[in-house]
């Protein structure tokens, strides 16, 4: 979903971390009577390597009750893409389409964003590869451990 975006940049109150699982955090925030939970991890690792301290990239995993929106994925890439490029999700070997926009990257197929998420829940690792808007490709690694919890007390809070 295009509209994605991270809770903190809609205005809302400053998020409030609800926990710390592995490698992801809990997070919820509000903004009037919306409440958004999700759960954030940063990669591990990015190749070139020169390029990770220079970029925010994140992964978030959101919740928006008032919108009906449950565990939709959003991954900034802290680097501009070129408009509608292909990116790549691969979680343990199954390989997921991304389509990219400004920053960010959306699982290309929503009806395999669940899917996706269960992957995640399941998974070790996730590897997203994502060109650059000057053609640069970039390699995360994410470690997916505690992601499943991460998601879990978001969701709870969220409910």
């Amino acid at each position: 979903n295009e509209k994605a975006e991270k809770p903190a940049d809609k205005g809302s109150d400053k998020p409030e971390q609800l926990g710390s699982y592995g490698e992801w955090g809990a997070y919820a925030a509000q903004s009037g009577r919306n409440r958004t939970c999700y759960a954030l991890g940063q990669p591990k690792e990015r190749t070139p390597k020169a390029k990770l301290k220079d970029a925010s990239a994140y992964i978030f995993i959101s919740t928006r009750p008032a919108e009906n929106i449950h565990n939709e994925v959003a991954i900034n890439l802290g680097y501009a893409t070129k408009d509608g490029s292909a990116a790549v999700a691969d979680i343990d070997g199954d390989s997921y389409e991304l389509i990219t926009k400004g920053t960010n990257a959306w699982v290309k197929d929503q009806s395999r964003e669940k899917e996706f998420v269960g992957a995640m829940r399941g998974g070790a690792k996730l590897i997203v590869k994502a060109a650059s808007s000057k053609g640069t490709t970039t390699t995360d690694s994410y470690s997916l451990k505690g992601l499943s919890d991460a998601l879990a007390r978001a969701v709870q809070e969220c409910k």
